[in-house]
């Protein structure tokens, strides 16, 4: 029906967008309907819209503090290393957590090993760290972490990203601006492609009442 398109059209804007009411990124939708008991819209005191309830299942990218990522750096500085999680997600390591076998090395621009056994961190390196906290603002999400170790260099061609999502896998932009997802008629699912092999421990689903508004 339109009313259901029009949700979908309102839900579909939160993915890849941390939110606040589901502690995450949403990365999937699925199962979308209206609660079995809800036949109409509720029009509450003087907002000028009909409020929904809507039932959804949400596959939600929510990182917490002891977890493990894996991040390639893409810059590198005395005070502090910036890496991209998974393809996608922006992540920060400071200096002071790198550890105390690492020191900066100015003339390579790299963090060195001091013991001579790891790997450097250098620009395209690929890293574990563990994460210290997160935060987020207007939507997106970054995490702080520390630095758990240097994973070895990929062979060939091979993407330094893992298996996890690129960019390339992110919905199309619109000409409005919005991500809009690709659905698959066999699962009946609105989302970026394989959203399961990001990090099973920071993945969660959400199956209950979407906030009001919709």
């Amino acid at each position: 029906s339109n009313s259901m398109a029009h949700i979908r059209t309102i839900l579909f804007q939160l993915l890849m967008r941390y939110t606040p009411d589901l502690g995450g990124v949403v990365l999937t939708f699925s199962n979308i309907k209206l609660p079995p008991n809800q036949r109409h819209g509720m029009l509450i005191s003087d907002e000028p819209h009909i409020t929904v309830n809507v039932m959804a299942t949400a596959q939600v990218f929510s990182p917490a503090t002891g977890m493990e990522l894996v991040g390639r750096a893409t810059k590198v500085a005395s005070t502090h290393v910036s890496l991209l999680v998974y393809g996608i997600f922006n992540a920060t390591i400071n200096a002071a957590d790198m550890g105390a076998d690492y020191r900066f090395d100015e003339a390579a621009s790299e963090w060195v090993d001091t013991r001579g056994g790891g790997g450097a961190v250098k620009v395209g390196a690929e890293v574990k760290l563990v994460v210290n906290s997160t935060y987020h603002a207007e939507g997106l999400l970054a995490v702080d972490g520390r630095l758990r170790e240097v994973l070895p260099p990929m062979d060939g061609d091979e993407d330094l990203d893992g298996p996890g999502l690129s960019l390339d896998d992110l919905p199309p932009m619109g000409a409005d601006g919005l991500a809009h997802p690709v659905h698959d008629p066999d699962t009946n699912r609105h989302a970026p492609p394989s959203p399961t092999i990001l990090s099973e421990a920071a993945l969660r689903k959400v199956e209950s009442d979407l906030p009001h508004g919709f």
